[in-house]
C-alpha cells in the first residue's frame, strides 16, 4: 500500500504524480498486489492503523515532499504495518523538471524494488534458523563482513577487514554449535571464507600487494568448498549451495585455469537453476561461465533466463550490460544496440551504461559520424571521471573506429595517447589485449601478436577470451597465435568458434 506522499499545498500536486509513478512501477512487479491509488485516495491523511484496517498489507510505503530552496527533497520510507518497524528510508534531492523529476522517480522506485526483494530474501533466510538468538548471530556475521568489504575496498583498512571477517568467524562458529540442523549457516561460513580468498587476491592482483603476509586464498576457498561439499552430502538438492559451489569453483577456476574446474561449475549452476528456475544468480553466473566457456549461445540464453527471473529489477542493470557485451561477442549489433540504449533509458544516472555506444561503435562501424559522437561521449565522461583505465579503453575503442574509417594515423594517435595514461608496456592485461584488437584492425599482426603474449604473460586468465572472441579470428590460422597463448597447441586454436 502506498498512501498518497504528503506536501505543502504548492508541492502537493507532484506529491500526487510521484505516488502514482511509484505504485505504476511496484504494479509492474509479478505477483505483488498493490492497492490502487483512486482506492487510497480518499483516505488522504488517514492514521496508519486506519489505513491497515481498510486496506491490509505486508507493507507500506510513506514519504513526504519538502522545498529546500531551489530544490525539492523526496523522503519514502518502506514500514511494515504489523510491528511499525522501519525497514528502510531514502531521502533524494531533485530540480523539479521534467528530468529531474524521472530520475527521482526511477531512483526511488529502484530502491523500493531492491528494499522489498532484500525483506523477502531475510524472510526465507529467517525461516531456516532454529531462534531469534542464532539468527541475530548472524545478521551481526553479515554485518562484519560487510564492514570488512568495505575496509578494504574503499578504504584500505586492510588488518580491520580481515580481523572483521575473524569474528564474523567466531560468531558463525557460535550460531553452528546452536543449530545443527540450519543448512544456511555452513553457507554463510562458507561465505566468509570465499570473501576472504576474494579480497585477498584484489590486493595482490590489483594492487600489486604479493609480498604482504596476507591469508592464503587458496586455503580459505578450499576451506569454503570443503564446507559446502558437506551440506551438499547432506541436502544433494539444495539449489543455494549448488550455487555457491559453482561461485568457489569459478573463483579456483580464475586463479588454476583448470578447465575440469569450470566445466564443474556450469554443472553446479546448471542444477541449480533446474532446482529453482528463479534463482537469478545461479543464472546470471552460469552465463558468465559459458561465457568464459566460449559458449556464447548458451550464454545469452542464460542472461535471458536470469532477466525473466529478476522480477523486482534488482539486479536488471548489470544484467542488460552483460547482455549488451554478449551480444557484440556474438556480433548481434542489433541486440547490442537496443540493450545500450535500455540501458541508458531506464538507468540515466548509471555510469554503467555512459560509454556502452562508445564500445558498440568500436566493435561495430567505420564512419566519421560514430567517430564524432563517440569522441564526444568519451570526453563528456572524462570531465567527470578521471579513471585513466577506463579513459584508455575508450579511446582504444575509438581507435579502432578510425582505422576502420581509413584514419589510421588519428588511430595510432589515440593509442599512444591510452598508452601514456596506463604506463605503456606497464598496462593492466585487458588493456594490452584491446591494444591488440586495434592492432589486428590496423592489419598489424606482428604487433598484436606481441602484445598478446605480453597479456598471457601477465595475467592466463586472458586465454580463454583470446581463444573465443571473435575479434581474433584473423590469427586463428596463424601458427605464431598459439605460441602467443602459451604455448596452446594448433588443434586447440582451430577448434575454437
Amino acid at each position: 500500500m502506498i498512501p498518497p506522499f504528503s506536501a505543502d499545498s504548492r508541492l502537493q500536486p507532484l506529491a500526487d504524480a510521484f505516488t502514482q509513478a511509484l505504485i505504476d512501477q511496484l504494479q509492474e512487479i509479478p505477483g505483488l498486489a498493490v492497492t490502487a491509488y483512486d482506492m487510497v485516495e480518499p483516505y488522504r491523511g488517514s492514521d496508519p492503523d486506519s489505513l491497515q484496517a481498510r486496506f491490509p498489507s505486508d507493507w507500506r510505503v510513506g514519504g513526504t515532499l519538502t522545498r529546500r530552496g531551489d530544490t525539492t527533497e523526496v523522503t519514502a520510507r518502506l514500514v511494515d504495518p504489523a510491528t511499525g518497524r522501519q525497514a528502510a528510508t531514502l531521502s533524494w534531492s531533485f530540480v523539479p523538471t521534467d528530468g529531474g523529476k524521472q530520475e527521482v522517480y526511477d531512483s526511488v522506485g529502484s530502491f523500493l524494488r531492491a528494499s522489498l526483494w532484500e525483506e523477502r530474501k531475510v524472510e526465507a533466510q529467517r525461516s531456516q534458523v532454529s531462534d531469534e538468538g542464532v539468527w541475530q548471530l548472524l545478521e551481526q556475521a553479515g554485518a562484519l563482513r560487510t564492514m570488512g568489504r568495505e575496509a578494504v575496498l574503499r578504504i584500505r583498512a586492510d588488518q580491520l577487514g580481515f580481523r572483521s571477517l575473524d569474528t564474523a568467524d567466531s560468531l558463525l562458529a557460535v550460531a553452528w554449535r546452536r543449530d545443527k540442523g540450519s543448512s544456511l549457516i555452513p553457507l554463510e561460513i562458507a561465505r566468509t571464507y570465499e570473501l576472504r580468498a576474494f579480497l585477498t587476491e584484489y590486493l595482490q592482483q590489483r594492487l600489486g600487494d604479493r609480498d604482504r603476509e596476507l591469508p592464503d586464498p587458496a586455503v580459505a576457498r578450499a576451506a569454503a568448498l570443503s564446507t559446502v561439499e558437506q551440506l551438499l552430502r547432506d541436502h544433494p538438492r539444495n539449489a543455494a549451495a549448488l550455487e555457491f559451489r559453482g561461485l568457489i569453483r569459478m573463483g579456483l577456476y580464475r586463479t588454476t585455469g583448470v578447465d575440469s574446474l569450470l566445466t564443474a561449475a556450469i554443472a553446479d549452476f546448471e542444477r541449480a537453476t533446474i532446482l529453482d528456475s528463479r534463482a537469478v544468480v545461479a543464472w546470471r553466473e552460469l552465463s558468465r561461465a559459458y561465457l568464459q566457456a566460449g559458449r556464447y549461445p548458451e550464454s545469452m540464453l542464460a542472461i535471458d533466463a536470469a532477466i525473466r527471473a529478476d522480477p523486482y529489477r534488482v539486479y536488471r542493470a548489470r544484467l542488460l550490460r552483460g547482455r549488451f557485451e554478449i551480444a557484440l561477442l556474438l556480433q548481434e549489433f542489433r541486440q547490442a544496440e537496443e540493450d545500450c540504449l535500455a540501458g541508458r533509458r531506464e538507468f540515466p544516472i548509471a555510469d554503467l551504461f555512459a560509454d556502452c555506444e562508445v564500445e558498440l561503435a568500436g566493435r561495430s562501424r567505420g564512419d566519421l559520424a560514430s567517430t564524432r559522437r563517440a569522441l564526444a561521449v568519451t570526453d563528456s565522461i572524462w570531465r567527470r571521471d578521471h579513471d585513466s583505465l577506463f579513459a584508455a579503453q575508450r579511446y582504444l575503442w575509438i581507435g579502432a573506429l578510425l582505422s576502420r574509417a581509413g584514419l589510421g594515423d588519428s588511430a595510432d594517435r589515440l593509442a599512444r595517447r591510452a598508452a601514456d595514461l596506463t604506463g605503456g608496456a606497464q598496462a593492466p592485461s585487458p588493456l594490452l589485449v584491446e591494444q591488440a584488437i586495434l592492432r589486428l584492425v590496423r592489419g598489424q599482426d606482428d604487433s598484436a601478436l606481441a602484445l598478446i603474449a605480453a597479456a598471457v604473460q601477465r595475467n592466463p586468465g586472458e586465454i580463454p577470451y583470446l581463444l573465443n572472441a571473435p575479434w581474433f579470428t584473423p590469427l586463428r590460422q596463424d601458427p605464431r597465435f598459439g605460441a602467443a597463448l602459451g604455448g596452446v597447441t594448433p588443434d586447440e586454436v582451430r577448434a575454437q568458434p
